[in-house]
């Protein structure tokens, strides 16, 4: 990248700002209203003839929205002023750019283009990551005023929101979409079945498989409850159409709770669930959520692990945090797997071991809702057919660590 300031323009933490910029998805699309209304806005109160929002990319800037500069997309990182302004929070004002030293090789100044005033202040993410501008640029010189300074900073905070706004209403349409993708290739199966088996009934079946076929009815019925529960859940998560609602609650008593409600499926496939817990883990938690994260790890160890094998779930306080482990015998991952397990509607080499129902959303719900706890969660496996290693970490109340005890 040609640099014609004569000073670094690359700030240190240039990766995660990319990164922080690209999660946005906005980089080279077309022309929005609100950005360049807002665009038209700044150059009509300002009272210049160019007003810019830009975004600043690895070795370019691009437009979002142009007022003044018909035909002008991107320009180099390296000449364009808004590569200064994103190293600062406070916008950045040359008032006469012919005087300032920095900008004396820059083509935009000494060219025929002839900028003689830039006002840039920087769109500022949430967790504080300098992507781009809004931007005045004239070409003759002129003063600029704190109290300019400070609207200009309230227009870059507004075209943050408007960005912010965008990239939720591209998740929520997303995960419309898959819902819909999901429940149409997920749900067709089961209803096939049902149509298939009701056809038989009505047709005049043998009187002893009937009771087979009505079972086998219900269970297709069951699966796609459990699917749509778990889309409704997804889609909630995804378009944060919910909040946690925290209390201060026994962690111990909770897993207890969901153990006790496993415990039918494991003895179905003869597994046995060994837990070793330290009773009155407190923590400020919404339960329901919290629920459906241990109800998920346990239930997949359970699903995933074959006949005759056992699952241990671990609850201890540490260091001011709770730590939830499940712990299985069952098929593992490999390098594979553990590169896409919490993406969603990833496809892993596990397979139900005994005709249980599963639809890739699972372990994404389950890291969005421990991240949302302030928490973590990590997973460990040796390889295929070795098992797994579930392990949850989240803040709790308590400091001392009371005696382990140990049920089966």
């Amino acid at each position: 990248m040609k640099n014609t300031f004569g000073i670094p323009i690359i700030p240190e933490n240039d990766k995660e700002r990319l990164k922080a910029l690209y999660r946005y998805e906005i980089l080279d699309t077309p022309p929005e209203g609100a950005f360049n209304r807002i665009a038209s806005l700044a150059g009509k109160l300002f009272q210049v003839p160019i007003a810019l929002i830009s975004l600043v990319d690895d070795e370019r800037v691009f437009f979002k929205a142009n007022v003044g500069m018909p035909g002008v997309n991107n320009v180099p990182r390296g000449t364009s002023l808004c590569s200064l302004a994103i190293l600062q929070e406070k916008p950045t004002v040359f008032k006469d750019a012919e005087n300032e030293p920095c900008l004396l090789a820059n083509p935009l100044v000494a060219g025929s283009f002839g900028l003689k005033f830039y006002a840039g202040a920087p769109l500022i993410t949430s967790d504080g990551h300098n992507i781009g501008t809004v931007c005045l640029i004239d070409k003759k010189p002129r003063d600029f005023t704190e109290k300019e300074m400070e609207m200009l900073e309230d227009l870059a905070a507004v075209v943050m929101d408007e960005i912010e706004i965008r990239l939720a209403s591209i998740k929520a349409l997303r995960a419309q979409q898959d819902l819909m993708h999901i429940a149409i290739h997920d749900l067709k199966n089961p209803i096939l079945n049902i149509k298939a088996l009701s056809e038989h009934l009505i047709n005049g079946t043998a009187e002893e498989i009937k009771e087979e076929m009505t079972q086998m009815i219900a269970s297709s019925a069951d699966k796609m409850t459990i699917l749509i529960n778990r889309l409704i859940k997804s889609a909630q998560i995804e378009t944060m159409e919910f909040a946690l609602n925290l209390k201060k609650e026994d962690i111990c008593e909770l897993v207890k709770e969901v153990v006790s409600e496993n415990q039918p499926l494991a003895l179905k496939k003869q597994q046995k669930i060994i837990v070793n817990y330290a009773p009155e883990c407190l923590a400020y938690i919404d339960r329901f959520w919290m629920k459906e994260v241990f109800d998920n790890l346990i239930n997949n160890a359970i699903k995933y692990s074959p006949k005759g094998k056992s699952i241990e779930v671990t609850l201890i306080n540490t260091n001011g945090e709770l730590q939830f482990e499940v712990k299985d015998e069952g098929q593992g991952f490999s390098k594979d797997d553990m590169v896409k397990i919490f993406r969603k509607f990833s496809k892993l080499s596990s397979v139900p071991t005994g005709d249980e129902t599963s639809t890739g959303l699972g372990l994404s719900i389950v890291k969005t809702l421990v991240e949302l706890h302030k928490g973590n969660i990590t997973v460990e496996s040796e390889g295929k057919n070795k098992g797994s290693r579930m392990l949850v970490k989240f803040p709790e109340l308590q400091t001392e660590e009371p005696e382990l005890q140990t049920e089966e």
